[in-house]
């Protein structure tokens, strides 16, 4: 693997690929809290590499009911090779159903 590693465990929430790249070094922060009303999140990722760094912060809301599941999360990202460097913010909204 030409001396690439892997450092999945602190990927981020949405901005894939900045933690896996070569030469990067990269950190992870999660927080996460669960009760009957809803599971939470806080999650901050640092990725700092030749190419680019890239920082994210995610919160996170979810909720089971029955078979769905549903999430809320808002992102804040700031990096270097997106956006023409300026950062931004999304929502993204999840709702699945096992069966």
């Amino acid at each position: 693997m030409n001396g690439a590693q892997s450092k999945l465990y602190t990927e981020a929430w949405w901005n894939f690929g900045y933690v896996g790249a070569s030469g990067t070094t990269a950190y992870n922060i999660t927080a996460e809290y669960g009760n009957d009303i809803a599971d939470l999140g806080l999650y901050y990722t640092s990725a700092d590499n030749d190419a680019g760094d890239m920082m994210e912060v995610t919160a996170s809301v979810s909720k089971s009911f029955g078979g769905f599941y549903t999430s809320l999360a808002y992102i804040f990202t700031d990096a270097d090779n997106d956006n023409n460097g300026d950062s931004y913010n999304n929502i993204q909204i999840y709702l699945t159903y096992n069966f």
